[in-house]
């Protein structure tokens, strides 16, 4: 057997800056298979594709791979299994992938391909891929309602349902697959702020689980899976107790990752936001700058029930920026230009968006660039602000952050002339950030 890499899309790890999360943007991993090396080397030049591992953020080239697959895989042989592992991601893309998989009459699993002592998670639109499937083999699915982040102002959101026209597809979709209509009930009932989770219960009757009536497990388990999730299951309790444990010798990253644990309910813990906030908060007194930053991000949406409290955010967003956190050093900027939860000052927002802007974040790039287009404070200098908002453009993935700089972006190329935008093209051609940041991934519709 022969392992080959990324097929089309290349895993990118990164931030969310408004989702909270630490997430690998969409991507799918082929194992190919090669039983019998021939002496002419025909198993190297068509070796049998044996398994696809759809992981991450699903979105449109999660769902091109799938289609290119779908098309080297000839129709007289059988699709290769999908293992699923994923948080979600585009209904659209889920629904294209799971008519791919209907289609072909294809077996989802569900595992962590990569780290298989984990137990695997199938959460929203990841749910419609696997609907999709003729046999699916999940041990876990999360539903809730699909929904939007609309653009108040700045990089200030607030989640909205999603369209009418959005829930018809979906109810169609779960239709058109044979779905219990039960999973329609449990999604509307579920808002896009929470989480109704199912698993595999290891031994309870398995006909009378939730998730085999909801149709996300059509396969007894066997006993070799049996006895590896309950290992799985010991594992993940084994594994929270180490890090707390590590946590309280002063490990920071083990103090991240309870709060985490506790934050999406992972690694053997419910979720729990009480839990959460006191595990980051430790985490973040010990020297974990991403968990300041996502105690700022939390206070300042209202996660999970909590109050809106921008004010307690910038306490937050100061303490990881004080310290060289380019996200967090983003967000106050942003903060000071908006005045929320602060006093406005356009001074401090500038100092605070260039420092960001010196660790190359894409999402400081818009910031910066938004200021000095619709202030008076900069000598207008269209080429600097179009170096700014191109990068950010080019540098953002598709949501609603890049959606936004491409307005702006669009409304000063209007006004530019041909030289000045080869005098910006040229700015970015030498510009380099003093320390060069992650891509940031924007998830505005799941």
């Amino acid at each position: 057997m022969r392992l080959k890499s990324l097929l089309s899309v290349a895993a990118l790890s990164a931030f969310v800056l408004l989702g909270l999360n630490i997430a690998t943007r969409a991507a799918v991993h082929v194992e190919w298979d090669c039983l019998e090396q021939s002496a002419d080397g025909d198993c190297l030049t068509v070796p049998t594709l044996k398994t696809l591992y759809i992981f991450g953020f699903i979105d449109d080239e999660t769902a091109v791979s799938i289609a290119m697959i779908d098309g080297l895989v000839p129709s007289s042989e059988k699709f290769p299994d999908v293992i699923l592992n994923s948080q979600g991601g585009y209904t659209d893309a889920a629904m294209w992938i799971g008519r791919i998989l209907r289609r072909r009459s294809a077996t989802v699993v569900g595992q962590d391909f990569f780290f298989p002592e984990r137990m695997p998670e199938c959460y929203s639109a990841c749910s419609l891929i696997a609907a999709g499937a003729v046999e699916r083999r999940l041990v876990h699915v999360g539903l809730h309602q699909g929904g939007r982040k609309k653009r108040i102002k700045g990089l200030t959101y607030e989640r909205i349902p999603s369209v009418p026209a959005d829930r018809l597809a979906w109810v169609q979709y779960l239709g058109e697959m044979g779905m219990p209509y039960r999973v329609v009930e449990i999604i509307d009932a579920t808002p896009n702020s929470e989480m109704t989770n199912f698993y595999l219960d290891l031994d309870d009757k398995f006909e009378e689980q939730d998730i085999v009536q909801l149709g996300f497990r059509t396969q007894k388990p066997s006993k070799n899976e049996l006895d590896f999730l309950r290992k799985i299951k010991a594992d993940e309790t084994d594994h929270i107790d180490s890090l707390k444990k590590l946590a309280s010798k002063g490990d920071f990253s083990a103090a991240h990752k309870v709060a985490q644990s506790y934050f999406y309910g992972t690694n053997g813990v419910e979720d729990d936001i009480s839990e959460a906030l006191n595990w980051y908060e430790k985490a973040g007194n010990l020297g974990s700058l991403a968990s300041y930053h996502m105690l700022g991000v939390m206070h300042a949406n209202g996660y999970k029930g909590l109050p809106v409290n921008r004010e307690l955010a910038i306490k937050y967003y100061r303490l990881a920026a004080l310290k060289g956190f380019g996200s967090s050093q983003n967000n106050l900027g942003w903060s000071y230009y908006k005045g929320e939860g602060i006093e406005k000052n356009i001074y401090e927002a500038i100092y605070w968006l260039s420092r960001a802007v010196e660790q190359g974040d894409p999402f400081s790039y818009g910031s910066l660039g938004t200021v000095m287009f619709e202030t008076e404070q900069f000598i207008k200098d269209d080429a600097e602000i179009y170096k700014w908002l191109k990068m950010a453009v080019d540098g953002l993935p598709e949501g609603t952050a890049k959606e936004g700089d491409k307005k702006i972006f669009e409304k000063l190329v209007a006004r530019m002339t041909p030289e000045q935008i080869a005098d910006g093209e040229k700015r970015i051609a030498t510009w380099k950030p003093l320390k060069p940041g992650a891509k940031m991934v924007d998830k505005d519709d799941y």
